[in-house]
C-alpha cells in the first residue's frame, strides 16, 4: 500500500479512523496558501445538480454580507377577503377565505372557462443585482388536472381570466399537469421545461408545498420545499436584459379550466411573502407594515373591509352623544362634532375603538400608536357666556368602552383605559362660527410607541372643565391616530 511521504522520507501524511487524510494549514505566515470561500445553497443530493456560489469580498477586503428586506408576508386564517389589499377578478366561480387558506373554485366547477385571478394592488421591484423572492405555500384539492391551469408568482396577469400573464415570473401547471418555471417577458415565455418532482414530493391532495420563486435579473430559480429543481438563465433569451420586461410586478395566482375537467380542482393558498434580498435599505419597521397592508386609513384583515376614520365623502359627521360609558364613534378617529354641553369633569369617551379580538378567522393584531393630532373649531353661534376649554387625553387598553371600567386582577380580570394627557384648547368668549382653537394638538409617540392589545379598546378621551351650553353652538373638528397594525 502506497504512502504519501516527503522527498526524504522523513515525514509522511496520516489518515483519522474514518479513512479521511488528516490536513493541516500551515501555522507559519510565510508558508500560508489561501482557500476559496464559497457557499452552498443546494446539495445536489435530490433535485437539480449541487448550488454552490463564491462569497464576495469587496475591492476594500471586506466580506460582503445581505440583509433581507420584507415587501410583503401575508396569511388567510380570518374569514374575510381583504379588498384593499387585493383584487379579484373572476368567471363563473367563487373565492373564498376560510379554514386557514385563500381558495380558489370554492364552488368547486369543472366546467370550461371557469376561471379566477388574484393580485395584490401593490407592486414589487427586481431591483439592481439583488435577489427577489416570492414563497407560498400552498395546496391542490386534487393532483393536477388535465385542462386546468395554475398560475403563481409575479408579473401582470391578464384583464380576463382567460388570459396568460403578459409578463412576468412565476411557476405553471399546465393543462397537461406538467410543472414549469416561466419567464415571460412582455409575452416571449421561456420556460425551465417539465420539472420532475422528487419522490419526496410526488403531488399529493391536500398536502401543503412550500414553493420558493427566487428572481434575478438574470436567472430565476424554483425551490419545492427546500429543494432546488428548476431554473430559468437569461442566456436562454440573450437577447433580452432581464427574466421580465416589466421589473415592478404584482403578486397573483390564476386558476383556470381551459377545458372541462374530470376532477373539481381547487387552489388553496395558506399563506404568500415577497421580500428583498442582500440589499439594506433601512426601511423602518412602521414603513414595512404599511407596505403589508397594516396602516390605519383600512380596518386590518379578517374585519369587515372598511374605512377606519369617521370621514364620509361629501358629509358633515353626525353629531356625537357625549357619555362617560358608550363611545361617540367606535372608530380611532376621523370627522367629530357635539352640541355645546356645560362644563364638568366628566371624561367623555367621543372615539372608542376596538382592536379585534383573535379567533380562528381574525388575526391577533396589535395596534401601535406613534402619534395623535386634534385640531377642532366652533360652528352653530358664537361661543357666549364662558371660554370653552377642552382638555384631551387618550385611552389605551381598556377592556370596555366604559372610561368607569377598573382595573382587576380577578378570574373576570377588567382592564382600565390607562390615560395619558395629550393636550389642551380654548374658544374666547365671543369666539364666532368658523373660529379656530387656540391651538393644534400634536403628540409624537414615536420614539416609545404606545400599543393596543388585540381585543383592547383605544379611547380619544374629551373633558370640557369650563364650558356653556349655548343653544346652536356645535363643536367640530378632527382626530388623527398615528400608527400601524402588526
Amino acid at each position: 500500500m502506497a504512502t504519501l511521504q516527503n522527498a526524504a522520507g522523513t515525514n509522511t501524511a496520516d489518515v483519522n479512523t474514518n479513512s479521511e487524510l488528516a490536513v493541516a494549514l500551515s501555522k507559519v505566515l510565510a508558508n500560508a496558501g489561501y482557500a476559496n470561500l464559497a457557499g452552498e445553497t443546494h446539495d445536489g443530493a435530490v433535485g437539480l445538480p449541487a448550488l454552490r456560489r463564491s462569497i464576495y469580498a469587496s475591492p476594500e477586503k471586506r466580506l460582503g454580507v445581505g440583509q433581507d428586506s420584507l415587501l410583503w408576508d401575508d396569511t388567510f386564517h380570518h374569514s374575510v377577503f381583504n379588498s384593499r389589499k387585493y383584487f379579484n377578478l373572476a368567471s363563473a366561480t367563487a373565492l373564498s377565505v376560510g379554514g386557514g387558506f385563500l381558495t380558489f373554485n370554492a364552488t368547486a366547477l369543472t366546467t370550461s372557462a371557469s376561471g379566477q385571478i388574484c393580485r395584490t394592488h401593490r407592486t414589487f421591484p427586481v431591483l439592481g443585482n439583488f435577489p427577489l423572492t416570492i414563497d407560498v405555500w400552498f395546496s391542490l384539492a386534487l393532483v393536477p388536472q388535465a385542462q386546468n391551469i395554475i398560475e403563481i408568482g409575479l408579473g401582470i396577469p391578464g384583464t380576463a381570466v382567460a388570459n396568460a400573464p403578459s409578463d412576468g415570473i412565476y411557476l405553471l401547471i399546465d393543462t397537461a399537469g406538467a410543472l414549469q418555471l416561466v419567464s415571460n417577458y412582455n409575452g416571449t415565455v421561456t420556460t425551465s421545461g417539465a420539472i420532475a418532482l422528487p419522490a419526496a414530493l410526488t403531488w399529493t391532495a391536500g398536502r401543503v408545498y412550500h414553493a420558493e420563486i427566487v428572481a434575478h435579473t438574470d436567472r430565476i430559480e424554483l425551490y419545492f420545499d427546500g429543494l432546488y429543481i428548476g431554473q430559468v438563465l437569461r442566456s436562454s433569451a440573450a437577447t433580452v436584459g432581464a427574466m421580465a420586461q416589466n421589473q415592478s410586478g404584482y403578486l397573483f395566482a390564476r386558476w383556470f379550466n381551459a377545458a372541462a375537467t374530470v376532477g373539481a380542482q381547487k387552489l388553496n393558498i395558506a399563506r404568500w411573502a415577497v421580500t428583498l434580498g442582500d440589499g439594506s435599505f433601512t426601511r423602518s419597521w412602521p414603513a414595512a407594515r404599511a407596505g403589508l397592508g397594516d396602516h390605519l386609513a383600512s380596518a386590518p384583515d379578517g374585519a369587515a373591509v372598511a374605512q377606519l376614520d369617521n370621514i364620509a365623502n361629501s358629509t358633515a359627521p353626525t353629531s356625537a352623544a357625549l357619555s362617560n360609558t358608550s363611545a361617540g364613534y367606535s372608530v380611532p378617529g376621523g370627522n367629530f362634532q357635539f352640541g355645546a354641553v356645560a362644563g364638568a369633569e366628566t371624561d367623555y369617551a367621543l372615539f372608542a375603538y376596538q382592536v379585534p379580538t383573535p379567533a380562528t378567522t381574525q388575526p391577533g393584531k396589535n395596534l401601535v400608536i406613534t402619534g395623535i393630532e386634534i385640531d377642532t373649531f366652533n360652528t352653530g353661534a358664537a361661543v357666549a357666556t364662558t371660554p370653552t376649554l377642552l382638555t384631551w387625553y387618550l385611552g389605551i387598553g381598556a377592556t370596555a368602552v366604559s372610561l368607569a371600567t377598573t382595573d382587576t386582577a380577578t378570574t373576570t380580570t377588567t382592564r382600565a383605559p390607562h390615560r395619558k394627557f395629550l393636550g389642551a384648547q380654548s374658544f374666547p368668549i365671543g369666539a364666532a362660527i368658523g373660529a379656530r382653537a387656540d391651538r393644534f394638538v400634536s403628540v409624537d409617540v414615536s420614539q416609545g410607541p404606545l400599543v393596543v392589545e388585540p381585543g383592547t379598546f383605544l379611547h380619544i378621551i374629551l373633558r370640557m372643565p369650563v364650558a356653556t351650553a349655548t343653544a346652536s353652538q356645535v363643536i367640530r373638528g378632527g382626530v388623527a391616530v398615528k400608527g400601524y397594525f402588526e
